[in-house]
């Protein structure tokens, strides 16, 4: 089933709801440093219970860090991203927000993090991860006729790799237990401007499972990006850039 909202780099320099509330959700004690960030741009708002009924707090600004105290057992979606409500500590108050809006993985902030024309991830992707993980070995290297790929290990499990061809540059990276929800909006955090953020939103297509879950998202861009989970826990995000210009690492 696939669910539409609005609908509508030879060789390259290589060195890159529907919202339903369970009132059986049930919770438990998390590591009380598990420390998390919002990524949602609007603010993530605090609340008194686990429902989008319950009083509000506060709002958690963009890019702020909360503590988690409890995760529940009770997935849920919301604007499409799915999570759970979990309680938090934010600045010395207690209450519940959903964790589809928010993740462990530090927030793109830098220039080389962040796009710089033509809603191109690439670079950005790469640079993200380059700059948060050191590298775990010997990069490996594939070349034949005109086909060549760079795969780079990384720690904690991360994985960069890079590959051109006669008509396209591609760049793949694997998010090791992470989630959909968790790298869409991580994706999503590295485009510059509102407007950005608009289109990319307004081309992004869910793709559900058998069992209801997203298991796929492609955003239809320029540079068309592919996000896909397995069974494995790694979640694969897939970036296709035409061969018009060239990608630099």
């Amino acid at each position: 089933m696939i669910v539409n909202l609005n609908f509508d780099i030879m060789k390259a320099l290589i060195i890159i709801l529907l919202f339903s509330i369970n009132p059986l959700i049930v919770f438990s004690n998390t590591t009380p440093d598990s420390i998390k960030y919002n990524y949602a741009f609007s603010g993530l708002k605090l609340r008194t219970g686990p429902s989008t009924q319950a009083t509000m707090i506060s709002v958690i600004p963009f890019g702020e860090s909360i503590t988690v105290l409890e995760s529940s057992n009770q997935p849920q979606r919301i604007e499409w991203l799915e999570g759970s409500w979990i309680k938090v500590d934010y600045q010395g108050q207690q209450g519940f927000v959903f964790d589809g809006f928010i993740s462990s993985m530090r927030l793109p902030s830098h220039t080389f993090e962040m796009t710089q024309e033509d809603l191109d991830l690439s670079s950005p992707l790469a640079g993200w991860v380059r700059y948060n993980f050191e590298t775990d070995g010997v990069a490996d290297i594939l070349e034949k006729d005109n086909f060549y790929q760079e795969s780079q290990s990384f720690e904690q499990g991360f994985k960069l790799i890079h590959s051109t061809n006669t008509f396209n540059y591609n760049l793949m990276v694997h998010f090791p237990n992470k989630s959909l929800t968790e790298v869409y909006n991580l994706i999503k955090a590295m485009l510059m401007t509102k407007q950005e953020r608009e289109i990319f939103t307004n081309n992004s297509l869910f793709i559900l499972g058998t069992d209801n879950k997203i298991k796929t998202i492609k955003i239809k861009l320029e540079s068309p990006i592919i996000i896909q989970s397995n069974p494995q826990g790694i979640v694969t995000v897939k970036v296709t850039k035409p061969h018009e210009s060239c990608v630099s690492f």
